[in-house]
């Protein structure tokens, strides 16, 4: 009797210990998955926004960029993260515009001239010999295309401007002849964006505008399908232009910048603290670039120059003259006159 009550007691004794231990376990467990729990609810509040835009990295549009991305990222603790996509790997400026109205991309920089496209008063800003020099660039930025130019866009296709970083200024790079008049530009083929400003301004000048993708520009160059291109000396040292044309001529026509741009779709997400974040990382981030892009450019120019092109410039008052009919068209057609006026009187 005494042996069986033994056993019976080391019986129930290890079915307690086993009681223990299966509780213990399940004490243990609990806390990583309330753990998971937690991490999946911050990942989920994190918001992600895709940014596109089609410079390099580290040059360009990429200088602000690299500055707004760290500063969101700062100010939101890490809750508004910007992806960047550049280099056009999500498609040219026109699908990208696309992209964002159906709201597959988020954010982008879009130049000027391509956004005429899509709200008509853009074609302020790329009106050729409108602006002085960056003082009055900034002065209207800040002024008129901020307060007139930017909800027209906004309101018609549903994307929000939030800021606008620099190209430049924009000069003429030719492959086989030197530019030292307006008179030496007739009958080229220069190639230009896909916007009326652009188009008209150089027929104006007598030359043949000829629009093309840029992604297609430099092998059109090498193979002669044009004789040459516009934009600032930024852009021309950045994709190594100078590999593939030989002239320089400063003319400084048309002034280009890239907006910043975020979908509505986008902008709704965000609650109010973070729009706010993001809005004024943009500004601050526009700012620093435009001024990090003026500094550069005489030195792009002397980049150019070092490298082997050959450098020379048609008087401001001549090119003023041959494209002042360009006001009085494009002015009358998108409705820009007094815009224009009001630019000009800065």
């Amino acid at each position: 009797m005494l042996k069986m009550q033994f056993k019976l007691f080391t019986l129930v004794l290890v079915l307690m210990m086993l009681v223990v231990v299966g509780c213990g376990t399940s004490t243990k467990t609990q806390p990583n998955s309330d753990t998971k729990a937690q991490d999946q609810n911050q990942n989920s509040d994190k918001i992600v926004l895709k940014l596109a835009h089609d410079q390099q990295p580290n040059q360009g549009y990429g200088i602000g960029v690299n500055k707004m991305v760290q500063e969101v990222k700062d100010k939101t603790n890490g809750k508004v993260e910007i992806q960047v996509f550049d280099r056009g790997v999500l498609g040219n400026e026109r699908d990208v515009v696309e992209g964002l109205k159906m709201g597959t991309i988020d954010m982008a920089i879009i130049t000027a001239g391509t956004l005429t496209n899509f709200e008509p008063k853009m074609a302020a800003i790329n009106m050729p010999f409108i602006f002085r020099d960056w003082d009055h660039v900034n002065k209207a930025l800040e002024g008129s295309i901020a307060n007139e130019v930017f909800p027209a866009l906004e309101s018609k296709q549903k994307i929000k401007p939030l800021a606008v970083y620099a190209l430049g200024f924009r000069n003429i790079a030719t492959t086989k002849k030197e530019i030292k008049s307006v008179d030496d530009l007739k009958g080229l083929k220069i190639r230009v964006p896909q916007a009326p400003v652009f188009l008209s301004t150089f027929k104006a000048l007598g030359a043949n505008p000829t629009p093309m993708a840029w992604g297609e520009l430099y092998t059109s160059l090498q193979t002669n399908v044009v004789d040459g291109f516009e934009n600032s000396a930024q852009v021309m040292d950045q994709f190594k232009m100078y590999e593939v044309t030989k002239y320089l001529t400063i003319t400084n026509h048309i002034w280009e910048g890239g907006v910043v741009l975020i979908s509505d779709k986008a902008w709704e997400k965000l609650t109010p603290e973070f729009q706010r974040v993001l809005q004024n990382a943009a500004l601050e981030s526009a700012k620093y670039q435009r001024d990090q892009v003026k500094a550069q450019d005489e030195d792009m120019i002397k980049s150019l120059k070092d490298k082997g092109m050959k450098v020379t410039q048609i008087p401001r008052e001549q090119l003023e003259k041959v494209a002042k009919p360009v006001y009085d068209e494009l002015g009358k057609q998108y409705g820009i006159e007094s815009l224009i006026k009001e630019i000009q009187g800065l």
